[in-house]
């Protein structure tokens, strides 16, 4: 297979469960899987509100200390998909608290494509509290451990004003329950990851799941996994003039 001649079931397979830290420790679990190009993913970001954090540096403690507890775009630390950190890491600060909790993901471009448009993954948690370590200069956020519940939300809060978007939840080829983070925090999750369209064009699942809420299509249960494997099996769409990735 070439990476562009793929289903979707046989991208879902090459993935890998969990990303890594610069150690190699393994870590968060991969839950989001979007489908879009470059700017499409961005503006749908962009849209919603969402920032891109500062990149990490020696300097986060400093910064944090000059702006205090308006540090929207505190950094994350990177971690690593095929051997690579993020190519974006997004966050969502609570207005009230916004060093302390915060929405967040980090997405990596994959070399697959459907119908001539890029596949990212993506890992979302929810910060829930902070840590400050002075003796080491280190910043740790602690995380809901119910990471399902950050994956729904980034889907829900994508669709409000992105427009109508196609999701639906598909099991991972190598699912995970229950582990931890590179930094020692115990997590859950139903071991599914959420496909999101950002496509504005032909809906990629158009032909499998009707118009329905994005809630209720975030939903488990035996429709979704009929809609599911309907959608994993269906082959590449004829190829089209994609916009610029």
């Amino acid at each position: 297979f070439t990476p562009d001649s793929l289903t979707l079931q046989q991208v879902i397979q090459t993935l890998p469960a969990r990303v890594t830290n610069y150690k190699g420790r393994p870590g968060d679990a991969l839950n989001l899987v979007f489908w879009a190009t470059r700017p499409e993913l961005t503006a749908a970001f962009r849209r919603a509100g969402w920032l891109i954090a500062d990149r990490p540096t020696p300097r986060i403690i400093w910064h944090l200390i000059w702006q205090r507890w308006h540090y929207k775009k505190l950094p994350m630390f990177n971690l690593y998909v095929y051997g690579r950190p993020e190519d974006f890491a997004y966050v969502l600060p609570n207005p009230r608290l916004i060093v302390e909790r915060r929405h967040h993901v980090r997405i990596w471009k994959t070399d697959y494509k459907l119908d001539g448009i890029p596949l990212w993954v993506g890992s979302a948690t929810h910060d829930v509290s902070i840590k400050i370590v002075l003796r080491k200069l280190s910043i740790f956020h602690r995380i809901n451990p119910n990471v399902d519940k950050e994956r729904n939300f980034i889907g829900h809060d994508l669709a409000k004003t992105w427009g109508p978007t196609q999701e639906e939840l598909v099991p991972s080829a190598k699912p995970v329950y229950k582990a931890k983070t590179a930094t020692g925090q115990t997590y859950r999750t139903d071991g599914r990851i959420l496909f999101v369209d950002l496509n504005p064009h032909e809906p990629l699942m158009a032909a499998t799941t009707p118009t329905r809420s994005t809630k209720d299509r975030a939903k488990p249960g035996m429709e979704a996994a009929q809609r599911s494997a309907a959608l994993l099996a269906r082959p590449p769409a004829p190829a089209r003039n994609p916009p610029p990735s």
